[in-house]
């Protein structure tokens, strides 16, 4: 018998409901933003345990949109989603930074 190796690894990149709920919840630039959050979760001295939640929960909803709107009418929910769609118009890596720090898991979704 031949010994098998199983490796755990896991894929960063955004599924087609991931992108779909994206331009649900961004609006018309939900994907481009999504694309620019996977990047952003693939640099290892980044704490992106809020973007990995976010990923979750657009990942979760099974396309009949209820988490979608439940995350977007919570309080902390919404201030995420403002913060993230100005992120593509942080043009250093400190305000990058700056504003991935002010991203909080939303405790109804914790």
């Amino acid at each position: 018998m031949e010994p098998t190796i199983s490796l755990k690894i896991e894929s960063t990149s955004a599924t087609k409901r991931q992108l779909s709920n994206a331009k649900l919840m961004f609006g018309a630039k939900g994907e481009a933003l999504i694309k620019t959050l996977e990047d952003l979760r693939k640099v290892k001295e980044l704490d992106t345990k809020v973007l990995d939640h976010l990923f979750d929960v657009l990942a979760k909803d099974t396309g009949d949109s209820v988490l979608l709107t439940q995350y977007s009418k919570n309080a902390v929910g919404k201030k995420n989603l403002e913060r993230l769609k100005l992120l593509p118009k942080q043009k250093t890596l400190l305000q990058v930074i700056g504003l991935l720090e002010t991203l909080k898991v939303p405790k109804a979704f914790a």
